[in-house]
């Protein structure tokens, strides 16, 4: 009767251990997909910003390409102007200042 009694004393007390660390792993299974959830949000956004630097590095790479083709140009002009003159210097007539 005593060997029941303590038998239905451990079986308790191993179920209710049972319990708590099935409540245990769900309430840590629920922690692990909230974060999950958040981290698929968090990639989802960094995605987009990414996606934003890649835009913006697009633009700068316009707009300094056009300054450099800009500013060949001006230096073709320039360098034109600058043979022209030289050009002028050199077929002045001989009493022509300089």
């Amino acid at each position: 009767m005593l060997l029941l009694l303590a038998l239905r004393t451990v079986t308790g007390w191993w179920r209710d251990s049972m319990e708590k660390r099935l409540e245990d792993n769900k309430a840590m299974a629920e922690r692990v997909a909230t974060a999950l959830e958040r981290q698929g949000a968090t990639n989802a956004d960094i995605a987009e910003n990414m996606k934003d630097v890649r835009d913006g590095q697009g633009e700068i790479l316009k707009v300094t390409t056009e300054a450099a083709l800009t500013a060949a140009a001006g230096l073709r002009e320039t360098n034109q102007k600058l043979a022209d003159l030289k050009q002028g210097q050199t077929q002045q007539p001989a009493g022509a200042a300089r």
